[in-house]
């Protein structure tokens, strides 16, 4: 905070630019700089929404990115796009600059699209992206379950470590990507290594269990009861969001987590559809139409061996697939007291079908409609 305060204090206030010699200003030799200030528009916008620095700071941010638009950005002939501005550090032929006693070097500058000020200006584009809704969440938790599902591994540090549908989990079945959806709109990002109890959930907005173990994914899996099924439904009743991602008969526990599902009128029924072999992806095609109310716009989306649920009392179908001769649903909704539940027959949106690392056609859009999901989910817990 305070450096980021200093920072601010030494934007060029015309250009929302920082300079070479950033106390310097319009001195001979000097001149705004495009990675320096690429560097600083990134990090005070995450800083701002990740909650680390005032709400404030996104004004000199937007500044310093106009700025860089303005002043640096050009369009080539063949329509390209380059970043200017970038310099080449002293030791590769800087320019010495005398102040009193101290010496300073100015870089020179160079070409288009030096890595170092190119690699700055995409991330700063990634932060400015989601500028406008960057605090929507601010103040609130995402609690990611890690006790029903409890998976771990060894690292390459040697290291025992949870994996397997967690916020920093960055391999295939990670969900790193579906924490950024919540953490682009200001979320906190938690882990709940323990069972649900009043106390634990009471300060979350939203809660995931994702694919609770079975004996075949960990030797000493924690199952659901009637005590953590009441604490959870208590907690909705009083306002929680509660998202609940299955999985099929192999991969996930049935028997116990329908304790909780079922208080909401959910059942996961343990059979296999959308088996996928190979790369018959169509296999796991699911399309989620516009105007279900949880997601923004129809999703072409991917499914990969799931369960089914059956919906009564409270739950009603959100989206449904059909098969001759039936129709299964594979995602439904559910109100209790202030609260909202949401349950889906996969673990979709983790990081190999999120990002396409596993060859999934682009058609599937797994990140809007994880984008769409999170928002839904934060809307939801804005009155709590």
């Amino acid at each position: 905070q305070r450096t980021m305060a200093g920072v601010v204090r030494y934007q060029d206030p015309s250009s929302g630019l920082w300079w070479e010699v950033m106390d310097k200003g319009a001195q001979a030799g000097n001149f705004p700089e495009a990675s320096a200030s690429c560097m600083f528009v990134y990090a005070l916008q995450k800083g701002v929404r990740r909650g680390y620095l005032p709400v404030t700071d996104a004004a000199a941010a937007r500044r310093g990115w106009d700025g860089v638009l303005q002043r640096f950005v050009r369009t080539e002939p063949d329509g390209m796009v380059s970043l200017t501005g970038i310099i080449r550090g002293a030791g590769l032929g800087g320019t010495p600059y005398r102040s009193g006693t101290y010496a300073y070097y100015i870089g020179e500058r160079v070409g288009a699209n030096d890595g170092k000020g190119l690699g700055a200006f995409l991330m700063a584009a990634g932060e400015m992206e989601y500028a406008p809704t960057a605090t929507q969440a601010r103040g609130k938790t995402v609690l990611l379950d890690a006790w029903f599902n409890a998976q771990t591994r060894t690292n390459a540090a040697g290291v025992t470590e949870l994996f397997h549908y967690k916020w920093d989990d960055d391999s295939d079945p990670g969900f790193s990507f579906f924490g950024r959806a919540f953490a682009n709109y200001g979320a906190r990002l938690a882990e709940l290594t323990t069972a649900p109890t009043a106390a634990a959930l009471a300060g979350a907005q939203v809660y995931l269990i994702v694919s609770p173990d079975n004996a075949s994914k960990n030797p000493h899996p924690h199952a659901m009861d009637a005590k953590s099924a009441a604490a959870i439904a208590a907690w909705v009743r009083r306002g929680g969001v509660l998202l609940l991602l299955s999985n099929d008969a192999a991969n996930t526990e049935f028997e116990h987590f329908n304790l909780l599902a079922d208080r909401f009128g959910m059942h996961f029924n343990p059979v296999l559809r959308n088996h996928v072999v190979g790369d018959d992806y169509a296999a796991g095609t699911v399309e989620i139409p516009a105007g279900t109310g949880v997601f923004a716009t129809a999703h072409h989306a991917y499914m990969k061996d799931t369960c089914t649920i059956t919906v009564s009392g409270h739950a009603k179908a959100l989206v449904t697939a059909t098969s001759e001769p039936r129709s299964d649903v594979m995602l439904a909704v559910a109100k209790l007291g202030k609260g909202t539940v949401l349950g889906v027959v996969d673990p979709w949106v983790y990081n190999e079908y999120v990002d396409h690392r596993n060859h999934l056609p682009t058609a599937y859009d797994q990140w809007q409609a994880a984008q769409d999901l999170a928002a839904w989910a934060l809307r939801q817990a804005a009155d709590r």
